[in-house]
């Protein structure tokens, strides 16, 4: 399973890519430090599952969902974000996304986060 995990801060990247290395056989893990940076990844390696931050600097996840949902409805798409205002989670929960984890990911968010990959 691919999986692109986006977050300007690379502590995040690497706690994040942990839990998946360990929580997902066979998973082939990329990364992303900027929403633009994240766009070119994903029309390069297709990508079964992104998981996002939404405060970025340049395209912030936000944007990066919309872009990536005017082509490509089906693509798992889940936030880790510290952004937990109830407005911004109902608008890209409207955006069609998978699920929304509010950071840090303690042991029940790390297992809802590979639930939520693992289903079909």
């Amino acid at each position: 399973m691919k999986i692109l995990v986006v977050d300007d801060s690379q502590f995040a990247r690497g706690v994040i890519g942990k839990i998946l290395s360990e929580g997902i056989e066979n998973s082939e893990i990329s990364y992303a430090s900027t929403g633009e940076e994240a766009y070119k990844q994903y029309t390069l390696i297709n990508p079964d599952c992104i998981i996002t931050d939404l405060l970025m600097p340049g395209v912030d996840g936000k944007m990066l969902i919309k872009l990536i949902r005017h082509s490509d409805t089906n693509i798992k798409i889940i936030v880790i974000s510290a952004d937990v205002q109830k407005s911004v989670k109902q608008e890209v929960e409207e955006y069609g996304i998978t699920l929304f984890i509010n950071k840090p990911l303690d042991q029940e968010k790390q297992s809802l986060l590979i639930n939520a990959i693992k289903e079909v």
